[in-house]
């Protein structure tokens, strides 16, 4: 009988330890897809900046953060060109917010090249709709543009790329697991954009 009792709670102290190690790694390897797709877009927007001497804004796609989703249909990405294949099975949702701001400090509104509206340093780059009427990361939840390591001076072209994953799946807490990668201009110098380190907020929800 103590023998017993001595192999449960072996038992008992192995799960506590194994189940949490498991799921930790479930997520990394999630966050791990989010990586390499917020890599592959970024360069896909420093070709565009190669080209076009700025940024390009994508709306989020899959437009709705779910359990299951795949790369869609989107007028955005097809222009842009999609940096992810499409119906690519993934666990997050992907967006680009794109801002420029001219030689006087000014942020700019629209696109003289596609006629594109672009983003401001301070709106959000965090949200991100679970469905029609359920969010995540909105309000305190979130960060801005410049929170997420914009570095808002004249003559800036900017990019944050996002990918937003409802990894635990409660959407009651409307939080979302958020990556967030930057890239902007030097205006101090005629080098090509840099980019910053990954951003992660509400790992595992």
């Amino acid at each position: 009988m103590t023998e017993l009792m001595v192999v449960v709670v072996i038992i008992g102290i192995l799960s506590s330890v194994a189940i949490p190690a498991y799921k930790n790694y479930i997520i990394d390897s999630k966050i791990a897809e989010a990586y390499s797709s917020v890599d592959a877009i970024m360069k896909s927007q420093n070709a565009y900046f190669a080209d076009r001497g700025e940024f390009y804004s994508l709306s989020p796609n899959p437009v709705y953060v779910t359990n299951s989703m795949k790369i869609e249909s989107n007028p955005d990405w097809a222009e842009f060109g999609y940096s992810i294949p499409q119906d690519s099975n993934v666990f997050f949702s992907y967006q680009a917010y794109a801002g420029q701001i001219d030689n006087s400090g000014t942020a700019v509104d629209t696109s003289t090249i596609t006629g594109h509206s672009f983003e401001y340093s301070n709106s959000s780059v965090t949200n991100a709709d679970i469905d029609a009427s359920t969010s995540c990361n909105r309000g305190g939840n979130g960060i801005t543009a410049e929170a997420a390591g914009v570095n808002v001076q004249n003559n800036l072209n900017w990019v944050v790329v996002t990918a937003t994953g409802n990894l635990n799946g409660d959407s009651a807490d409307q939080q979302c697991t958020a990556v967030i990668k930057v890239t902007q201009t030097d205006p101090t110098n005629n080098q090509g954009p840099a980019s910053g380190g990954f951003v992660i907020l509400h790992k595992g929800h």
